[in-house]
């Protein structure tokens, strides 16, 4: 009876682990979870052509749906208009003083420019999943260094890099998830064999 008894509490106590990674599995990797993350808000300053990238910071990365607002504070006052170099957002004119927000409805990577200054003034926005930290944002040493390596690489190359390293930590953790619960349940079903087991061999005695 006893063994029966810490069979049981052991069934329970692996069940409850079961449950508690089946929730922090669905509370990571559901795609609701994507969708009610949103509104945080990156501001990026227009520096202007004057000051080489144009841009501060000109790499960035942020969620999906969170938001990018430019802010014209150039010096000499000028007037710029963004666009992005796949067409997914085109700013309109942006006076001195004022603002224009975009937000990115897809993750992947955005490569703008400001329209009057060609590649004298361009900039980088990385979108990833709500799963997926976010990267630190370099100097601008590194920044511009970066900008002229994805400027110069073929662009599939860039994107297929930049797409395996933004998966490969979640890959991790669902891989390891994915494990932890196979192993769960081996245990488990030992665990209830043993118990019939024994029950069986008490009753033939």
């Amino acid at each position: 009876m006893a063994g029966q008894t810490a069979t049981l509490s052991s069934f329970r106590s692996l069940l409850a682990v079961l449950l508690l990674l089946s929730g922090l599995f669905w509370r990571f990797f559901s795609p609701q979870q994507y969708a009610l993350a949103a509104g945080e808000t990156v501001i990026i300053e227009i520096t202007g052509i004057g000051t080489p990238p144009g841009f501060l910071p000109d790499l960035v990365s942020i969620h999906l749906h969170d938001s990018i607002t430019f802010i014209n504070q150039s010096r000499p006052s000028q007037m710029y208009t963004l666009a992005s170099d796949d067409g997914s957002f085109f700013s309109g004119p942006i006076a001195p003083g004022t603002q224009w927000k975009v937000t990115p409805t897809k993750t992947g990577t955005y490569e703008y420019h400001a329209v009057s200054a060609g590649l004298q003034m361009v900039g980088i926005i990385l979108v990833v999943p709500s799963s997926v930290a976010l990267l630190p944002t370099p100097d601008p040493g590194a920044i511009a260094l970066e900008v002229a390596n994805i400027r110069n690489a073929p662009k599939s190359g860039v994107e297929t890099s930049a797409t395996i390293s933004l998966l490969s930590l979640q890959n991790i953790i669902l891989l390891s998830i994915v494990i932890v619960i196979l192993i769960g349940l081996v245990v488990v079903g030992y665990l209830l064999w043993r118990a019939r087991h024994s029950s069986g061999k008490r009753s033939l005695q």
